[in-house]
């Protein structure tokens, strides 16, 4: 895969997840316990903003940085978060009381 391949892969919801899967593995592993520190609330801004992060740099270093490549990675973002912030709503439902 070339890092035009891997770019364009960022601006996909699917490419959002799996990095922010594996990004988060990564920490997980490398610095144990740390997620456990966190809030929920907080868990959820960090996946929201790693939503919305990961598709604008992909769209910068493309050198795309028109209006409409713009709103396009932040549409994919939104689309990307919407899945994430499910995902996490579920796995701490417990804790949001």
């Amino acid at each position: 895969m070339s890092s035009q391949e891997f770019l364009s892969y960022l601006l996909t919801v699917s490419g959002i997840n799996a990095v922010i899967g594996v990004a988060l593995s990564y920490l997980a592993e490398m610095f144990p316990g740390w997620q456990e520190n966190l809030s929920p609330k907080a868990k959820r801004l960090l996946m929201l903003v790693l939503s919305f992060v990961i598709p604008l740099f992909a769209t910068v270093a493309m050198g795309n940085l028109d209006q409409e490549s713009l709103w396009a990675a932040l549409v994919v973002g939104f689309m990307a978060g919407g899945i994430g912030f499910s995902a996490n709503q579920t796995v701490h439902i417990r804790e949001l009381k």
